[in-house]
């Protein structure tokens, strides 16, 4: 069955919303008054916005230097656009999106991420991961994904903790206190031991859950990692490092749109293929949770290979140098897939069976 790609006009919508909402973000800065700075940080320049506050002067991180950037920056400064006025153009970009079928958050959804997004969440290097980044890729790869592989109520919510206290600033506000902001209901669930804190907040009757994560490197170890610019604490999981080491930032269709970061396509659906092993051999919940991994890199691999050769090679190499265990688990996946998609990815590992790689 051939890709059901959005046409021409539509995706030229989506491109035009995401550099309005790049450029919108940078601002809200300039309307503050202040002005851009750049920092050296262990030889690297990183963009900052410094503003006084109250006789201080504030630095809010805006990234890391690029050309990118810096033509982000001076695009905000020269396009000095009416916020109502853009406002309404979103909306109205949003909406035809959604009348051609792009993918849409309930708006339970669109509310929290737009509220955790407006305090800074994304600006700082957290990164949406799950399904909920998964239902942002269609407009972001210009193509119709499969609505039932990307259906759910949980949040998850990704963040390198030395990107957490490297980048020297933080959320206005705690995670738990923007939940409550967005639906009092919200309760924290604790640990054993509750003065461990937690990473994890959900609604009555399962209706949403969100949850703070960051990557395990080294021996296994569930103790909660401190995320200072979050205000919180995230729960380390294996194989985490590898799925937001490459971000790029979309466009989620609430409201007047709302700038989010999101893993790289081709990392996501690689890192799939070794989460569903991972659910298989711990048994973590049932089949079917493995089962939807292997349809979300499925529908992923299927436009990537097209479009983005390139960088799912490269995402895919990466996977498999980083050792026998996770080599074993990405070719064993590879008989979920459709047999084009597995003939590829066994050819760019040299033809290797899982048996002959462990």
């Amino acid at each position: 069955m051939p890709l059901s790609r959005f046409d021409v006009s539509t995706q030229a919508i989506y491109s035009q919303l995401l550099d309005r909402l790049r450029t919108a973000s940078l601002q809200a800065f300039i309307q503050d008054g202040g002005s851009f700075i750049t920092k050296e940080v262990r030889g690297r320049n990183y963009w900052y916005h410094a503003v006084k506050e109250g006789g201080r002067s504030r630095h809010r991180y805006l990234g890391p230097d690029s050309e990118a950037l810096r033509q982000q920056i001076e695009q905000s400064r020269a396009e000095q656009e009416d916020y109502r006025a853009l406002r309404r153009r979103n909306r109205t970009s949003v909406r035809m999106l959604g009348e051609a079928g792009y993918t849409r958050p309930d708006a339970l959804t669109g509310r929290l991420i737009e509220r955790l997004a407006n305090a800074g969440a994304f600006r700082l290097r957290c990164v949406l991961v799950g399904t909920h980044a998964f239902r942002c890729y269609d407009g972001l790869l210009g193509v119709h994904l499969s609505e039932a592989a990307g259906v759910t109520g949980d949040i998850d919510l990704a963040q390198f903790r030395t990107v957490s206290i490297a980048v020297d600033d933080r959320m206005e506000k705690p995670i738990e206190a923007l939940l409550k902001e967005i639906d009092a209901r919200f309760e924290a669930v604790l640990r054993l031991d509750a003065r461990a804190g937690t990473a994890e907040w959900r609604l009555p009757g399962d209706e949403m859950k969100l949850e703070l994560l960051c990557p395990l490197v080294g021996p296994d170890d569930d103790s909660l990692q401190e995320l200072p610019a979050l205000h919180g604490r995230g729960k380390p999981l294996r194989f985490l490092d590898y799925l937001i080491y490459e971000t790029e930032q979309v466009a989620l269709l609430w409201d007047a749109g709302v700038l989010v970061r999101v893993p790289t396509p081709s990392r996501y659906a690689c890192h799939k293929l070794i989460v569903s092993q991972r659910r298989i051999e711990l048994k973590l919940g049932d089949t079917s949770k493995a089962r939807k991994d292997l349809e979300q890199a499925d529908a992923l691999f299927e436009v990537l290979l097209i479009d983005r050769r390139g960088e799912v090679e490269g995402c895919w190499l990466e996977m498999l140098e980083r050792g026998p265990k996770w080599r074993a688990a990405a070719l064993q996946a590879l008989a979920g897939l459709r047999p084009s998609t597995a003939q590829d990815l066994t050819r760019w590992a040299g033809g290797a069976t899982p048996a002959s790689s462990a």
